[in-house]
Parts: structure tokens; sequence; C-alpha cells
């Protein structure tokens, strides 16, 4: 019979956080994932702007959105992919319930992912999850938003190990005068190469994944 072909099996579903409105327009979080136009259920993606989302072919993106994402954590690693002739470093969280296989991409540096490793020393990584974002507007300034990556597990809250106030906390934001911005450089490394990388280490002694999937396309980002 000779000889077979190599294949790659890409049977993992990506999933993004976006924000989407509720059954009474108000903006929401949402776990987004891409899917085609006509598909049940199906919500099309706009811009900020307002303006309709276009993927690289022209063509109107279109996803399915979700409350939460719930199973076993079974990896968790870095990933860099390009889009727009930029790289683009996630967090890819992989999740497996029931044998399917959802990877949860979350961007370095921002609140989601923030969140998310301020809370990793209180998970119990040989447990189930569900993580659910949330974004809700500040009560100073309703037009900025505190956007939180809850984790839960059974029925209990997993609470961040720090607030700002954590002598042993990572280090706070500086505001650069000259930039006029708020500097995340150093809080992004310790938490990095803190909290994240040992979770890293801590859910790989335990990997059990068994459907792997290939790199996300950022060309589809959501």
């Amino acid at each position: 019979m000779g000889l077979g072909e190599f294949t790659t099996r890409s049977n993992a579903t990506y999933l993004r956080i976006g924000m989407g409105v509720d059954d009474k327009d108000r903006p929401r979080a949402v776990i987004a994932k891409r899917c085609k136009e006509g598909t049940a259920g199906a919500v099309q993606v706009f811009k900020a702007s307002g303006d309709p989302a276009l993927d690289k072919d022209g063509n109107t993106v279109w996803r399915m959105e979700y409350p939460n994402v719930e199973g076993m954590v079974v990896k968790i690693v870095r990933s860099v992919q390009e889009y727009n002739g930029k790289d683009i470093h996630t967090l890819d969280i992989h999740i497996e319930d029931g044998g399917s296989l959802f990877i949860l991409q979350i961007d370095r540096g921002d609140e989601y992912w923030g969140d998310f490793a301020m809370r990793c020393p209180n998970i119990k990584w040989d447990k189930p999850v569900k993580l659910c974002p949330y974004s809700i507007p500040r009560e100073d300034n309703p037009d900025k938003r505190n956007r939180i990556l809850m984790v839960y597990q059974g029925d209990e809250k997993v609470q961040r190990a720090w607030n700002k106030d954590s002598a042993d906390g990572p280090p706070q934001p500086i505001f650069d005068e000259d930039e006029k911005k708020w500097m995340w450089g150093k809080r992004n490394n310790w938490l990095d190469n803190g909290p994240i990388e040992e979770a890293i280490k801590l859910v790989s002694y335990t990997d059990r994944t068994t459907v792997p999937g290939e790199g996300a396309n950022f060309d589809d980002i959501v």
C-alpha cells in the first residue's frame, strides 16, 4: 500500500474576547468564535467607528458570541503571530471539555491578560475552571471601563493574589511626562516572568491535551 502521508489535525476552536451587546443593546464583553455568514446565531462584527469589520479578502466578519468558556486547563503557552505586519504576542489558554479543545487567546499586556495573571496563583489547576470576561463602566468615568477575566471554580470566585496596595505585588505603572502615557513594561514583565510562568509550569505537569491545533490565522482575528 506504499507510504502514507503526514497530516496535521486542526480540531481546536480558537476564541477571542471582544465586545458585543446584550438584548437591550448595552455593551458587554463576550467570548467570540469566528464563523461564516449565515450561521444560525451569528453576529456581524463592527469596528469602533461603526464600519463593518472586513477580513483579508474584503468580506464581512461574523462570529458566535458566548458568556464564558468552561473545562480543564490542559496547557498554557505563549505564542507570536503576525497581523498586518505587526507581531502580536498572546497567551493561549488550552481548555478541554468533553474531548473538544478550545484555545482562548489573550493579548499580552491587555487588561484581561493582567487580571488573569493576578488570579493565577489562586487557581487549582487540577480542577475545572470557568472563564468569564466582564467590561464594567468605571464609576469615576463612565466612558472608560474596567476589564476583568473572572475565574470560577465550582461556585467559588478565584480572587486576585494581590491588589494595588500589596507590598509584594507587581510594580505599579509609571506615567511618563515626556511620552504623556502610562508605562506598563515593568508590571507586565513581572507578571509574565512570575505568575504566568509559574502557571505554565504547573499546568504542564498534568498536560492531558488530546486534540492538537494549529496556530491561529490573525488575518481572521475577531
